[in-house]
């Protein structure tokens, strides 16, 4: 592997350390929910690449736009979401989030490939 492909496997690692379940429905779906949540347009940074996690873009550009997210934020746009999504045709759920969440379980396949479920599932039955 080249000095090139260790850095970006390197920085790979770094987004899906910082990411959390914002990043994977995305800024397409989550910004204009923020804006009716706050009452205001919450632009994020045009163009630039972030190694932070969807909800800390968010939280700087808030900062930087003079917004002020209110206690539960996160939740109150999770829950409009599933509403939104409830009531929509699944083939209108958009095909980039599909594609980011099949690549969120191909990891976590690889990841647990080869644990032994039966002693996992017993040890969760014990507690």
């Amino acid at each position: 592997m080249t000095e090139r492909d260790e850095t970006i496997k390197s920085q790979i690692e770094r987004i899906i350390q910082n990411a959390q379940d914002e990043d994977l429905i995305g800024e397409a779906t989550i910004l204009p929910v923020l804006r009716d949540v706050v009452g205001m347009e919450v632009a994020l940074g045009q163009g630039e690449f972030s190694w932070d996690s969807l909800v800390a873009q968010i939280k700087n550009a808030a900062q930087r736009n003079g917004a002020e997210l209110p206690t539960g934020w996160k939740s109150e746009i999770a829950g409009r979401i599933v509403v939104d999504w409830s009531t929509m045709d699944p083939k209108d759920i958009p095909a980039d989030m599909i594609d980011r969440a099949e690549s969120l379980f191909e990891q976590l396949v690889e990841r647990f490939e080869g644990l032994d479920g039966d002693r996992i599932l017993e040890r969760g039955e014990s507690s």
